[in-house]
């Protein structure tokens, strides 16, 4: 008995029936009813829908026969899809050369009678068939053959929709940007190895000082670093590790080999010794690992993520660009580990509405006569039962995680609402970050809060920092510019953090200039840092913008400043950042509530220089 030809497209039609991934998988009914149909109608004691696997013919739903797998060499179906658009209806077997002497008619179940029509997958080629049988030979009636080719039809839009269930719980696993597991298949793996008492490794990766590249490259360019670290980890990592992309620039790994889990740490600093080409540029990336191994670690294996992220967040306090492994960390150590905080930070912010932070608000005063010029907001994130977070802890995550928009949106507007109630119309500054002033509904978002709020624009003072300017200076001075026409004044923070240039001051229309703390604490011992002082100084007076002296702490620093010429002083000299003057706060008695009188807040106006 010679097999069935190979058809011409077979190739193809392997590859489709192999990406429905449907072979050996549990009986399922909306492919049983098929079945059922066709051996009611043909009223015939036999019937199966198959799949033409290489070398095997698989059957997904079955009536009549014991076994879900025999020989591709034997199948009726094989023949089948040889006319994926007609039917084959074998009347006598005993009297076919293909199949007189057929295991299937010559032994059990002793078919003489069969009539098929080949399924097709969603792509078009024929990957099986729907078919029914009977041990007597008979006649196929036309009905008939038109009905198997109606179920048939059926059977593939069952098909359809188990492919696309199939690729949406996929997408549902998967990280878009990179193609990885995303957090929620990378736990669920963990746990399944964990409840098989598989042994494993866990290692989480950050990649250091991400944010960079956020500022100087938008998140396009951070976009293509991240495919191209998940590129990278995915080649080193091999086909037995599963990488996934748990948040932000947050990967993850879990390695069958607990063993050899300190080596492949090292080979995957190794991977990021080479420079990363974003936007025609090499810049050069490190990672910051955490690796814990179970059960060899920690018994606990509902923790094995937790000791990771702990163990990661210690590699980013010991320096960057090292492995923290979790063996060597003591069970004393306690808080969230990065991770931990990038997903309380999100559960925080998204959906809004339930946000846990609060605004401190830090004077600026006036530098002649210390009266309360101006207020700027500053973020807290108070934590019941585990203390609060500092900012230069959870705004580098946010950041880094693509929540930074989110945070200072939920500042600006809360800031905003607060102002709009005070009692003075003191000035507030609110810092903005590039990702989120360069967003296509920036200025927008900027303009309807303040509509909403009732606050006056002129009140509103966006700080930026150097960052926006060096990303895009197109789109900046169009920001800007836009900023300006509502009448919000535009702040250049941190100047002379490191790589200002003057050329800042003169090209971008700043109403304020703020002189970074490390400059101011310098300037009296340093004759180059003075040098540069004063010029910024006397750049600022002659653009007409004035100038705010940070990080001031004692009155020798205050004299200081007053005497090179700056405008107004913050510090720690005039309080720390905390609530709201008293004086600003409206009063809550009565029908509709007093103001508190203004008189007991000294105010101080600074205009721009003419």
């Amino acid at each position: 008995m010679p097999p069935a030809p190979i058809p011409a497209d077979e190739a193809e039609r392997i590859a489709e029936l192999r990406a429905l991934q449907i072979l050996d998988t549990p009986a399922e009914e909306r492919f049983d009813v098929f079945t059922r149909l066709a051996a009611r109608v043909a009223a015939a004691p036999i019937a199966a829908l198959s799949l033409l696997d290489t070398g095997r013919q698989w059957l997904k739903s079955r009536i009549g026969i014991p076994a879900a797998e025999m020989p591709r060499a034997v199948s009726f179906c094989a023949h089948a899809i040889l006319t994926p658009d007609r039917p084959l209806v074998v009347e006598d077997a005993t009297r076919d050369p293909r199949f007189a002497d057929n295991p299937l008619v010559t032994g059990p179940p002793g078919i003489r009678f069969y009539a098929g029509v080949p399924v097709k997958g969603p792509g078009g080629h024929a990957i099986g068939g729907l078919c029914v049988a009977d041990t007597v030979p008979r006649r196929a009636s036309p009905l008939l053959v038109e009905t198997l080719a109606d179920l048939a039809r059926g059977v593939t839009d069952a098909l359809r929709l188990h492919d696309t269930v199939r690729r949406l719980a996929r997408l549902a696993e998967t990280d878009a940007l990179t193609g990885l597991a995303n957090a929620a298949a990378f736990e669920r793996h963990q746990h399944r190895l964990a409840e098989d008492g598989t042994a494993h490794a866990v290692l989480l990766l950050d990649l250091d000082r991400f944010a960079q590249i956020n500022d100087l490259f938008g998140h396009d360019g951070g976009d293509a670093a991240l495919a191209e670290a998940a590129s990278r980890l995915r080649a080193e990592a091999g086909t037995e590790t599963m990488v996934a992309r748990l948040d932000g620039n947050c990967f993850g790994l879990i390695s069958p080999a607990p063993d050899e889990a300190a080596r492949l740490a090292q080979r995957l600093h190794r991977v990021f010794v080479r420079p990363f080409a974003i936007a025609g540029q090499l810049v050069r990336l490190s990672v910051s690992i955490g690796l814990v191994r179970w059960p060899a670690d920690l018994a606990e294996a509902d923790r094995v993520l937790e000791r990771a992220d702990r163990a990661l967040a210690r590699a980013k306090r010991s320096g960057r660009n090292r492995t923290c492994d979790a063996a060597a960390e003591g069970e004393h150590e306690s808080g969230a580990g990065r991770h931990g905080l990038a997903r309380a930070l999100r559960e925080a912010l998204i959906p809004p509405g339930r946000e846990p932070f609060r605004l401190a608000w830090q004077r600026i005063v006036a530098a002649e006569t210390g009266a309360l010029a101006a207020l700027e907001t500053l973020i807290r994130w108070p934590r019941p039962g585990r203390g609060s977070v500092a900012p230069a802890e959870f705004i580098p995550i946010a950041e880094e995680r693509g929540l930074i928009a989110h945070l200072d949106r939920w500042v600006l507007r809360t800031a905003v609402r607060q102002a709009a109630g005070w009692t003075a119309p003191v000035r507030i500054h609110v810092n903005i970050s590039p990702p989120n002033l360069f967003l296509a509904d920036g200025v927008g978002f900027i303009e309807s809060i303040l509509r909403e709020s009732g606050l006056a624009p002129g009140r509103l003072v966006i700080e930026v920092t150097e960052g926006v300017l060096m990303r895009d200076t197109r789109a900046a001075l169009h920001t800007i510019a836009t900023l300006r026409a509502l009448g919000v004044g535009l702040a250049l923070d941190d100047f002379g953090s490191g790589h200002a240039s003057l050329g800042y001051l003169r090209d971008f229309p700043f109403d304020i200039i703020k002189l970074d703390r490390g400059l101011v604490a310098r300037a009296p011992a340093c004759r180059r840092s003075l040098a540069l002082l004063r010029a910024v100084l006397r750049l600022a007076g002659e653009l007409g913008a004035t100038t705010v002296a940070e990080g001031v702490e004692t009155e020798a620093q205050a004299r200081f400043m007053r005497e090179e010429g700056a405008d107004m002083l913050q510090g720690f000299l005039f309080g720390v950042p905390g609530a709201v003057p008293r004086a600003l706060r409206r009063r809550t008695g009565g029908r509709c509530g007093a103001l508190r009188p203004p008189d007991q807040l000294e105010m101080a106006t600074i205009s721009p220089r003419a």
